[in-house]
This record gives structure tokens, sequence and C-alpha cells, in this order.
């Protein structure tokens, strides 16, 4: 919920900003506002303090997080207490990133790095399906059953030859006067597909995979592979990620976040859209 406000307040923001009326033809036009969109997969509402007493009416004491930056955020803004979100990380990513219910465009599911599609088995896609459609899930059960063997689109459509005339519009490309960039997981470019990653979606690449899940700990030693998982995947290397510059930092949520300072000095000049996808929660290891 916390993040729908994030982006609310983003977009209504640069909105406003630019439908302010115009008395005369000299008056000069508002400043763009930076937008900083955050997203945290598997985040309960009532996991942010703020929320939890404004819901439940528990008492910080009784808590058992403690979430001062949010907090103090929501402190100082305009906070949502409903909002719409996809049960999974994928859907909400791509409903997020373009405006539509995720399921018109045909991501209805998360999907580990080891999902067939027809573009990494080499395969020509089943008529009314697209390349990165899942062809193959591997489960034994044979009813249909949507998150479990259910079909799915692994990749946001980018306007790629294989995407049959598709594409869709993204935040960072609606932002035409913005420089967009984009911190963290991806998982909408069928596990390093080329063609349908965060830059082929008006994004510059600060440090970010392409997969569902990452290791806690000095994980983005593995964001710049580039070896292959199926072999008559049709291009020369995987795009698993970007590990980006090293920023001294070994947790997962601290270290692809300490690369936004470098951004934010070197487009200086411009205006500012960042996007930041934490991982941590979105990563389950069993104990």
């Amino acid at each position: 919920m916390n993040l729908f406000r994030l982006l609310a307040f983003s977009v209504f923001g640069v909105a406003a900003a630019g439908a302010a009326p115009t008395t005369t033809a000299a008056a000069p036009k508002p400043a763009r506002p930076n937008v900083v969109f955050i997203r945290a997969d598997d985040l309960g509402c009532v996991d942010i303090n703020a929320y939890a007493a404004r819901l439940t009416d528990a008492k910080p004491a009784e808590m058992f997080y403690e979430t001062p930056p949010f907090d103090r955020l929501i402190s100082q803004s305009n906070a949502f207490s409903q909002a719409y979100a996809c049960q999974l990380c994928s859907p909400t990513r791509a409903g997020v990133l373009t405006g539509r219910i995720a399921a018109r465009i045909g991501v209805t599911t998360a999907t580990p790095g080891s999902v067939r599609t027809f573009y990494n088995q080499g395969l020509t896609p089943a008529p009314g399906y697209l390349a990165n459609d899942a062809a193959y899930w591997g489960d034994p059960i044979k009813i249909q059953q949507a998150l479990l063997n259910g079909s799915t689109l692994d990749a946001l459509p980018s306007g790629q030859p294989l995407d049959q005339g598709r594409n869709e519009l993204t935040l960072a490309e609606a932002l035409t006067d913005h420089h967009s960039a984009f911190i963290g997981k991806w998982h909408l470019g069928s596990h390093g597909a080329r063609g349908w990653q965060p830059h082929d979606q008006g994004f510059e690449e600060l440090a970010y995979t392409d997969e569902g899940g990452s290791v806690y700990f000095n994980g983005r030693n593995g964001w710049d592979n580039r070896k292959k998982t199926f072999p008559k995947m049709a291009q020369p290397e995987l795009l698993a990620g970007k590990a980006g510059p090293d920023t001294g930092m070994e947790y997962l949520t601290d270290s692809p976040p300490g690369v936004a300072p470098v951004f934010d000095r070197r487009s200086a000049s411009r205006r500012l859209a960042l996007r930041a996808k934490t991982r941590a929660q979105g990563a389950k290891f069993p104990g």
C-alpha cells in the first residue's frame, strides 16, 4: 500500500506540475519534480509500523518490526489505506510499470529460471502465443491451475519483432523529460532474454538482476552471469543482469541502492525518475 502511495504521489505530482493554468504566454513553466519509486516484494501493509498502528490499533511495543524511515515518510506525506495489487511480484511489477491490469498483458504469475519458454527452447510459438510465453512448467498436475501450470508471459513486450506488434508503454518511456534509471529486481525479461531488459523499456540500468531471487550476501556477484541456461536460446549470451559499481556493501538490500548517489551526481542537470525494487523480502530460503 505504501508503495502505491508513492506511485500516486509521483504520478499526480508530475501531472500537477504539467497542468498548472497559464495566465499569460510569458508565464514560466513549473519545474518538474524528481520521482523516486520504491517497491518491495512480499511486504505486508501492517509490517510498516504506521499502518499497523492505524489499521490494528497495535502499540509500537507490540510490533515485531521497526520501520522508522517509512513511518517518517508517511508522517510527511499522503498515505493511502486502500490499493490494488497482484498476489505475486512479476504481475504487480508489470501493472505498476504500465498502468494496465497484468492479466491483460499476459503476466499472470512469477516464474523460476528453469521455466521453458518458446524463446529459450528455440521453438516457434504456438498460435496465439508470444515467444516469451511459458511453453512448459514441468509439474505433473493434469488439470489447469493458474498459479501452478497455467499460461503466463515471461517478458514485458517491448516492440521486438518476436512481440508480434505488441509494445507496452512503461512509466520510464512516458516520462520523456526525465532521466529514468532502474535498481534491483527486474524479473520481466524472461530470465536474461536479449531485447526485454530494463534498457529496452526506457531505463538506464544501474544494478539489477532479471531473476526472482538472489542470495542475501554478495548476491551481486552472479548478476553479471552470461552463461546460458538453455543452449537453444537464440542469443550469444545470457543477460542475467548488471552488478554495477562496487559499493563496498555485502548485504542484498544495502548494496544495489548504494549506486543511486552516483546516478544523482551524474544527472544533476536533469529531472530524475529512479525506480528501486528491493530484493530481500522476495527471496525465500528454507531454514
